[in-house]
């Protein structure tokens, strides 16, 4: 490769956390799209939540959050959701994606800030 030439981020993540409400969903997902951090956050409702917690089960309402972005911004990510999130104990799951579409690949790399440059010539 040589000195001109730029790379492209190898992957993209989904980034699955819960919230207890819309308030909360709403002031996280507003720093995270500011910020650049995410190209997108989509909200399921309505989710109920059973777990253990403190010795005790628990169910708890909650709304499901699936943030896409760019792997290298994981760290950051991560970072700014815990510093943000009401819960001690947040959900904070990652996934990477094996495969998305090419467009909506450019798509994420172009809404979100990123530590390289990128190249949209070559292949994902």
């Amino acid at each position: 490769m040589n000195s001109n030439e730029k790379t492209t981020p190898s992957c993209l993540a989904l980034i699955v956390t819960t919230v207890p409400d819309s308030t909360t969903r709403d002031s996280i997902v507003g720093v995270l799209l500011q910020d650049k951090l995410v190209a997108c956050v989509s909200s399921i409702p309505n989710v109920q939540s059973s777990y253990h917690w403190q010795g005790k089960t628990e169910q708890s309402d909650e709304l499901l959050l699936l943030a896409k972005t760019n792997w290298e911004l994981i760290p950051v990510v991560e970072k700014k959701l815990k510093n943000l999130h009401p819960y001690q104990t947040p959900e904070i799951m990652v996934f990477k994606a094996d495969h998305a579409e090419k467009e909506y690949f450019r798509w994420i790399i172009q809404s979100t800030k990123s530590g390289v440059e990128t190249n949209f010539d070559s292949e994902p």
